[in-house]
């Protein structure tokens, strides 16, 4: 059951950090932006959840970035979900050069308003 206050949730918070982490390799565009959109919504609301998901050594919301900029999944991202992500990045305040540049770049494309 539930219960447990703040120790809980960090394990809570820590084992789904690990799932995602874990399986981002294998995630399409349309997961990952689910994803990024969730965890966002839910560091809004829990401080506790915020502090356990952007601690450097999580990692997860660099495997999400890392499977985002890979070539064949940037290629597959639409306009929405562009800014989908760059949102949820914003939300939970995390700042990623990295993953603003190559989603620019992907905006940027002609294509992108096919999608």
């Amino acid at each position: 059951g539930g219960g447990g206050g703040e120790p809980y949730l960090h394990f809570a918070v820590t084992a789904l950090c690990n799932s995602v982490k874990n399986n981002a390799v294998l995630f399409r565009v349309s997961e990952l932006c689910r994803t990024a959109r969730a965890l966002a919504r839910l560091s809004g609301c829990s401080p506790s959840f915020k502090r356990v998901l952007t601690r450097p050594e999580q990692g997860v919301l660099h495997a999400i970035r890392q499977r985002v900029l890979e070539p064949e999944v940037l290629l597959d991202l639409s306009g929405r979900q562009a800014v989908q992500f760059l949102h949820a990045f914003a939300k939970m305040q995390v700042h990623d050069e990295a993953l603003v540049e190559g989603i620019g770049q992907r905006m940027i494309r002609p294509d992108i308003i096919r999608h």
